[in-house]
């Protein structure tokens, strides 16, 4: 995958263009990095893991979503929230959708987009 490598900041601002043409137009996504822009990485494995907590906020949750990248020089972490779940959606946790790819990758996942905020910690590679 020689030459397959992307900044953060186009890494970021691709999946938030992403999200935005796949939630309604009444769904606010907002992207920020918040450090590391110029690190590069391999988007694959990240892009994937987000349309899986994409798919889950989007059945789930309401209201504006947020991204937030921060790369470091062995990790990038990714922090999504949105609004509250919808009523009567379904009670499973968007740690869940993310845990075991993130796991596969050699990182790890915490919390719930949509009651709070999800935290996905992944190695640069």
């Amino acid at each position: 995958m020689a030459g397959a490598e992307v900044s953060l900041l186009t890494l970021g601002s691709d999946v938030a263009q992403r999200w935005r043409d796949r939630l309604p137009e009444s769904r606010e996504v907002r992207a920020y990095v918040d450090g590391g822009p110029d690190f590069t990485l391999t988007p694959g494995p990240v892009e994937q893991l987000l349309d899986s907590v994409l798919r889950d906020v989007s059945e789930r949750g309401t209201g504006a979503v947020t991204l937030r990248f921060a790369g470091e020089e062995e990790h990038v972490k990714v922090t999504v929230r949105s609004g509250p779940a919808r009523r009567g959606a379904a009670q499973r946790p968007s740690v869940r959708v993310a845990h075991t790819p993130a796991e596969v990758l050699g990182g790890r996942c915490t919390g719930d987009a949509t009651s709070g905020e999800l935290e996905i910690l992944l190695p640069r590679r």
